[in-house]
């Protein structure tokens, strides 16, 4: 997906994300047995589940999210939808979410190693804002790399599924 991606970014039009995107912070959760998965990154990075909460920040699948506190800022997921975890934000745009998802996926060791903060690391707002997004306008390069990406959360969705039976099998048995 990402050489694709670099290869239809070649020669289209470049533009500062500061005003392409809006960063909308995560909550904390409010708990609740009937709520929505509570988005954190153990939850993203592990395909696991979490808390349950019943308000906040809603996501959807397609919505892109980024780490902005702690160790892993500047990570960037897309796949999941619940409640957006207090040290995660989604980011709102207009751009097509495949799109942004791969191009601050190809930056996001940029924007790991540029983390603002002594103590805690942020990723980095105006940092981000800076960088400069090819606008791909091609739809059938848009649709396709949509594609590839729901193929790809496809199969970490069934090898979370089969982790969680494995671990269940492995308690049982051992």
């Amino acid at each position: 997906m990402q050489l694709i991606f670099l290869k239809s970014s070649r020669g289209q039009i470049r533009r500062k994300l500061h005003p392409l995107i809006k960063f909308v912070k995560g909550k904390k959760p409010e708990s609740s047995d009937k709520g929505r998965d509570y988005l954190t990154i153990d939850v993203l990075t592990e395909g696991s589940e979490g808390e349950t909460s019943s308000s906040g920040v809603f996501c959807e699948e397609t919505d892109v999210l980024m780490v902005m506190d702690g160790a892993s800022s500047g990570r960037v997921f897309t796949g999941r939808s619940g409640y957006v975890g207090s040290t995660l934000a989604k980011i709102e745009s207009n751009i097509p979410h495949v799109l942004l998802y791969l191009f601050l996926s190809s930056i996001e060791d940029t924007i790991t190693k540029n983390t603002s903060g002594s103590a805690i690391p942020h990723a980095d707002k105006g940092f981000i804002g800076e960088f400069e997004m090819p606008m791909i306008t091609d739809e059938a390069t848009i649709q396709g790399l949509t594609i590839l990406l729901k193929s790809v959360i496809d199969s970490e969705k069934r090898k979370a599924l089969l982790c969680q039976e494995k671990n269940i099998l492995l308690k049982r048995y051992f």
